[in-house]
């Protein structure tokens, strides 16, 4: 048997349902209730649906709320909630002590109602949070929504009236990929860009479900020209390696960059891919993630978007079958950066968002040093290379340059001076960190004398660092 105080509340929340008349929304809104996805969704798979209750501004004892959803694509996989057995206990991921739940189901609506029982003293209040974890299979691929109505939200208070409060209710969108459909493509970062900084976009390949793995992968990123700049062009020296964050065992990629259409169309492969059986997959539900940077060029309150197109997204299967996907698109609002704190006796210069000159072989730790613990940098290795971005992981953000690495090592070699001289016959083209690092003459200009100097260093005879 449920205890009074249960019974007493619910009564009241269907009682404020079903006679709108009653005194509901005296005081304003109590809670929020916000609704999320975290993975990906396709036919015949599971997504789990996120239901959050925002701590409330006042202690609540009683909350009803409906969550309506389109039964054509998505059917629940919990719907029962007999009174000796609540099977929906089993939804709640997270709630007040003593709360308990006398939900229901019907047609494409869950109706949930949770309320304190007599002699619980733990309310939902900012102390306490009220959590769903509701399970869906997904029954046809498209987009489709997840909707908590406001009108349909009921919360009771914890005082001697029992005020009945409103709330503000959410959706969401899912796009849910076909069986055919087996690679998901993720756009991820922060949603907020500064001024004159940089951005950091990650894009996130996942298997969706293809058993025999995933040898090869395609998609198209285009991005609003006006508001970013990509740090990488070209792809002449395999440049656009820098992207593979992390990949599945030894891939490498095919990548270009169409500047006049704000275009990169990225390609990635195993290496023995030709052969399937020997290459190195991307297994089902694994990813492979890339990392690509982007400067900041458009103004405060811009807002724009990367974008890949679902049609663009193709893919091979270890049995030998072509793969079609799902893209996404990712918004990001541009603020105005607040001042950075860099202390004035770091000995190197700052400009236009590069800061320059780091000698060769500059330990991270040691280059970090006076800096202090708000300030890290991206470098994956042991030194700091040209390319690698200095940031407090707020406003600030500063690409570094090593004066004489122009293949982003953090070392000056031989291939760094075949680079220039490449550069000098037009066979190859810069990214404006190599373009600065490739300066070694420090004239604005790239040409022999700087392949010059960087030769010399390589062979002993002449250092770059004591020529700032």
């Amino acid at each position: 048997m449920r205890s009074f105080g249960i019974r007493f509340l619910i009564t009241l929340l269907i009682f404020c349902l079903t006679f709108p008349f009653f005194t509901v929304n005296a005081q304003g809104e109590a809670v929020e209730i916000v609704l999320s996805f975290d993975g990906e969704a396709y036919r015949g798979g599971t997504m789990m649906l996120t239901v959050s209750v925002k701590k409330p501004s006042v202690a609540l004892a009683g909350l009803e709320f409906t969550l309506e959803y389109d039964n054509k694509y998505v059917k629940p996989q919990i719907t029962e909630n007999n009174e000796d057995v609540l099977e929906m206990n089993a939804l709640v991921s997270s709630k007040p002590n003593g709360w308990e739940q006398i939900s229901s189901h019907k047609d494409g609506i869950y109706t949930f109602r949770f309320a304190s029982a007599f002699d619980s003293s733990d309310m939902l209040d900012k102390e306490n949070e009220l959590v769903l974890s509701i399970p869906f299979t997904v029954q046809a691929a498209g987009s489709f929504d997840f909707c908590v109505a406001s009108g349909d939200i009921l919360a009771v208070a914890n005082d001697k009236e029992s005020t009945v409060y409103s709330g503000k209710g959410g959706n969401i969108s899912v796009v849910a990929a076909s069986e055919a459909q087996k690679i998901g493509i993720g756009t991820k970062g922060a949603d907020t860009a500064n001024e004159k900084g940089e951005y950091l976009l990650q894009v996130e390949t996942l298997n969706l479900g293809d058993a025999s793995g995933i040898v090869a992968f395609e998609f198209d990123l285009t991005y609003d020209k006006s508001v970013f700049a990509p740090v990488v062009k070209t792809n002449e020296n395999e440049e656009m390696n820098v992207f593979m964050q992390d990949m599945p065992g030894d891939w490498e990629q095919m990548c270009s960059f169409d500047e006049a259409k704000g275009r990169y169309t990225l390609r990635f492969a195993a290496k023995n891919a030709e052969s399937l059986t020997n290459a190195d997959v991307l297994k089902s539900g694994e990813k492979a993630i890339l990392s690509i940077p982007f400067k900041v060029i458009g103004s405060e309150g811009n807002v724009a978007s990367f974008t890949v197109d679902s049609a663009s997204v193709i893919g091979l299967s270890c049995s030998n079958v072509i793969l079609s996907g799902t893209g996404s698109v990712k918004s990001v609002s541009i603020e105005k950066a607040p001042s950075g704190t860099i202390p004035d006796d770091i000995g190197y210069i700052i400009k236009d968002g590069f800061l320059m000159y780091v000698d060769e072989k500059t330990k991270v730790s040691d280059f970090l040093k006076p800096f202090g613990s708000a300030f890290s940098v991206n470098s994956k290795g042991e030194y700091i290379c040209t390319g690698d971005v200095l940031t407090d992981g707020n406003a600030i953000a500063l690409t570094i340059i090593v004066r004489g690495d122009i293949n982003g090592s953090g070392d000056i070699e031989k291939y760094d001076y075949i680079l220039v001289k490449r550069y000098c016959m037009n066979t190859i083209a810069f990214s404006d960190a190599q373009l600065l690092a490739a300066d070694a003459t420090n004239d604005g200009k790239i040409d022999r004398y700087d392949y010059i100097r960087i030769k010399r260093h390589c062979l002993g005879t002449f250092t770059i660092k004591e020529d700032r």
